[in-house]
């Protein structure tokens, strides 16, 4: 922490083993998926490098939190393999994609191309049925018939439940649920005006 602080103050490094000091002009771009404010708070992570490196902050949801993204997902992710594996394209089937919506991910989106490039892998056919699909399931969310045809509704329903349970604080809730207020209202109105 303290040779990446020298670096953004001084905006010079000195190569391992050199002595003289290069002049640099570099932005960073990090990532954590931890929160680094938390850290800095429990005494973990240097607050000057904190506040030098957080510039802008771009909160990334989870994808379980994202089910709208998954079929987009799903499309990019196979379009790139069958490029790159020289293969004619291919699509997954309704309930195929049903299954991909409804899983929790824990892996995010290294999980959902792993499992669709396992799955191009084990199926010859254009329209993958995904019989090999088996999601964990320690990882996820309870599932009830319609929050299967529809994912906004177990998401609206999670919020709600939150929301009620801390009493109408929103910023609890969204807390509570791991998304920011602008996701909670989100699941709260897109699934009630249905």
């Amino acid at each position: 922490q303290v040779s990446l602080l020298r670096v953004l103050q001084q905006l010079e490094i000195t190569r391992v083993g050199g002595e003289q000091s290069i002049p640099v002009d570099v932005r960073i771009v990090s990532a954590s998926h931890q929160d680094l404010a938390d850290r800095v708070a429990a005494g973990l992570f240097r607050a000057d490098l904190y506040y030098r490196l957080n510039g802008m902050t771009l909160q990334v949801p989870p994808l379980r939190d994202r089910p709208d993204d998954i079929p987009a997902l799903v499309e990019a992710t196979l379009q790139h393999f069958c490029i790159q594996w020289n293969l004619p394209q291919k699509r997954v089937s309704p309930a195929f994609l049903t299954r991909l919506v409804a899983h929790s991910w824990p892996g995010n989106v290294r999980e959902l191309q792993h499992a669709i490039g396992q799955t191009i892998l084990l199926e010859d056919e254009r329209t993958l049925s995904g019989h090999n699909f088996q999601p964990s399931t320690t990882h996820r969310m309870p599932l009830s018939a319609s929050a299967a045809t529809s994912p906004q509704r177990s998401l609206h329903e999670r919020a709600t439940t939150t929301l009620a349970e801390l009493q109408g604080n929103k910023s609890a809730a969204a807390k509570a649920l791991g998304v920011t207020r602008k996701t909670l209202y989100r699941w709260l109105v897109t699934t009630s005006a249905r």
